[in-house]
């Protein structure tokens, strides 16, 4: 059923309504406050509800309709929410919700429709009433909207159906459990691990106020999906209900998906269940099995120190240098877990014996790897004394973890979870006793130099760059400034050649000019591990700047001598070149995940423009400088 055009214009609220219902915009009622928190600010709600009830009571329809029939400012979204809050009653429920299927098509031209997650809100916000969210019409129109928006053409309305899902789980009483079950059954996947989320919360909210043996309907639904959905998220959330529903009935049918599943996150719900319903287990070498199979560190605790009860010194150095890696990731981190958070306390010569440093191979890089560095004494003693070999051995067994990619989900078996590699990273740090040039030399072992949005070698320079900047940039910026030298040296041979004297000496100079901004640079995203330090955006810039002045030099002596105009003009045009080609490059090597990029992807528009910037600068040096003296250098020639 929708709404006609007419009855919507005809609803609308006047101006100094509106003007009054702004005055609302900040308030905030019990939307998004759980019940136990709702008490303490009861008072200042209802006070609030009041107001708005005074204003417009008994006006909840229209209210509603002016919200879908004119998205203008003011009043903001806010408002509404709160004013629907206040003025719930099944009737304006049912003005939203036939609004999803049906959408209301404002009147005024060129205002745009009501997006649905807002409409979304906005019934969330009348369903905080607890008669609306009992009343058997909501329910019957809510079912009907799913069926609605199902038949839309190309899946277009499934975002929006399981929206409705959702909101099924907000709603309360037998008739609303009862749509749940039977959604919970639905073929489409995500319709159905919706329903059973919403099912597991409605069904935890009323299990303490229902009489014995009141449960088992939904009980039946969590354990058949648990034990024969083929999706992992639907079992997930059956486990996760099965521990909200607190009913001990459920703890058989944990323990027997626990055997055979394999997806982690499913895993880890079937564990955190068990240990609501206190029911964890026992069994140390069970224990370990399952540890070895879970995703994130807080359902791994549990087994994972059942094991470790039982565990010898010999067995924890095992488990941390063999097996699975999210247990060989725990078990580091439990070996170094009282160093972690203790204040470090620097001193000029350890008590421990240094741990021996992988040789880098560079000669030039030796000087600073021997310098004097601040040693860290740990503050309480390990659990397993640790000599230099078993910390070689746990330091290559963080890199072999590390080395695997980290995501949020588990979309392979290869994979670790972000958490899981953040342990890692803090356990890398406490072996090598909080040596930056150790600890530095050990994460340049890990395989992955990077990911679109950071991962392995760079997540690891990264993470040891926060925790000690600035012996991270006294380690790396000689080294990489050395690389840069290295460079302009062996760009020397070109000499060689009478005709590339001159764009060698420019080639030269852009290198040169890398090792300047290389001293100059602070930051892990200027100072990266290698071979990262090639694609950084002074290096792009530097280099980008020595190709177009290069080739356009090489151009240029091929030919006879031009007039002054003409070598402004060639001037002008190297540096527009190569600021383009520095902005084209780093874009590229950004957008196609060369090199690392956060999760805001920020660097996508700043490290173009940065680099553009930094090769304007560069190519206008290395004009100058060509026209003052490398072009004296290849007439001589």
């Amino acid at each position: 059923m929708g709404l006609a055009v007419s009855d919507a214009a005809t609803a609308e609220l006047t101006a100094p309504e509106i003007q009054q219902l702004s005055r609302f915009d900040g308030a905030s009622g019990f939307r998004d406050v759980p019940d136990s928190a709702r008490l303490a600010r009861a008072a200042q709600v209802q006070a609030a509800y009041q107001e708005v009830r005074a204003l417009f009571a008994g006006r909840g329809r229209e209210v509603a309709l002016q919200f879908l029939n004119d998205t203008r400012v003011p009043p903001r979204n806010g408002a509404y929410f709160f004013a629907l809050e206040a003025l719930a009653d099944p009737d304006t429920a049912l003005v939203l919700i036939h609004a999803l299927a049906d959408p209301v098509k404002p009147t005024h031209p060129g205002i745009l429709d009501r997006d649905n997650f807002q409409i979304d809100v906005a019934i969330e916000s009348v369903l905080v009433d607890d008669a609306v969210r009992r009343d058997p019409r909501v329910i019957s129109a809510l079912m009907e909207s799913i069926v609605k928006l199902r038949a839309k053409p190309y899946g277009a309305g499934l975002r929006d159906a399981d929206l409705v899902v959702a909101l099924l789980g907000r709603c309360a009483g037998p008739d609303a459990a009862s749509a749940l079950q039977q959604l919970a059954a639905d073929p489409n996947p995500t319709i159905r691990s919706t329903a059973i989320q919403a099912l597991g919360q409605t069904s935890a909210a009323t299990a303490s106020a229902q009489p014995v043996g009141q449960a088992t309907a939904p009980l039946a639904t969590f354990g058949r999906a648990l034990s024969s959905d083929s999706q992992p998220r639907a079992r997930q959330e059956a486990a996760t209900a099965l521990g909200r529903l607190g009913d001990a009935d459920g703890v058989p049918l944990l323990r027997d998906a626990l055997t055979t599943e394999t997806h982690p996150q499913v895993v880890d719900a079937i564990v955190l269940a068990l240990e609501q319903l206190k029911a964890p287990l026992v069994d140390p070498q069970q224990c370990r099995e399952i540890a070895g199979r879970t995703w994130e560190p807080q359902a791994a605790q549990s087994p994972f120190a059942c094991w470790r009860t039982s565990a010898t010194p010999a067995a924890l150095l095992d488990a941390a240098t063999g097996g699975p890696a999210q247990f060989r990731a725990m078990t580091l981190y439990a070996l170094v877990e009282s160093l972690v958070d203790a204040p470090p306390q620097p001193t000029i010569v350890s008590a421990l014996p240094a741990i021996p440093r992988p040789s880098l191979g560079a000669p030039g890089a030796r000087a600073a790897i021997n310098a004097p560095q601040i040693v860290r004494r740990p503050e309480s003693p390990l659990p397993v004394p640790l000599d230099v070999a078993a910390r070689a051995r746990l330091l290559a067994s963080a890199v072999e973890v590390l080395s695997r990619p980290s995501v949020a989900s588990p979309e392979n078996r290869d994979a670790i979870s972000y958490a899981i590699a953040q342990r890692v990273r803090d356990a890398l740090w406490q072996l090598a006793r909080r040596d930056m040039a150790v600890a530095l030399q050990y994460a340049d072992r890990i395989a992955a130099p990077r990911t679109r949005h950071g991962s392995g070698r760079f997540d690891a320079s990264y993470d040891l760059w926060n925790k000690d900047r600035t012996a991270y940039a006294d380690y790396r910026r000689p080294r990489q400034a050395v690389t840069a030298a290295a460079l302009a040296i062996a760009l020397c041979v070109l000499f060689a050649a009478a005709p590339a004297r001159r764009p060698a000496a420019i080639l030269v100079g852009a290198a040169l000019a890398w090792v300047l901004a290389t001293l100059a640079g602070t930051t892990v995203r200027e100072l990266p591990p290698p071979p990262l330090q090639f694609l950084t955006t002074t290096a792009i810039a530097c280099f980008s700047a020595g190709v177009v002045v290069a080739g356009l030099a090489f151009r240029a002596q091929r030919r006879a001598p031009g007039t002054k105009m003409r070598a402004f003009l060639r001037a002008v045009a190297a540096v527009v070149l190569a600021t383009a080609l520095a902005f084209l490059v780093c874009s590229l090597t950004r957008s196609t995940g060369l090199f690392p990029i956060g999760s805001g992807g920020w660097e996508l528009i700043f490290d173009p423009l940065s680099s553009a910037l930094f090769a304007l600068v560069v190519a206008a040096a290395l004009v100058l400088a060509d026209g003052v003296l490398f072009e004296r250098i290849g007439a001589a020639a």
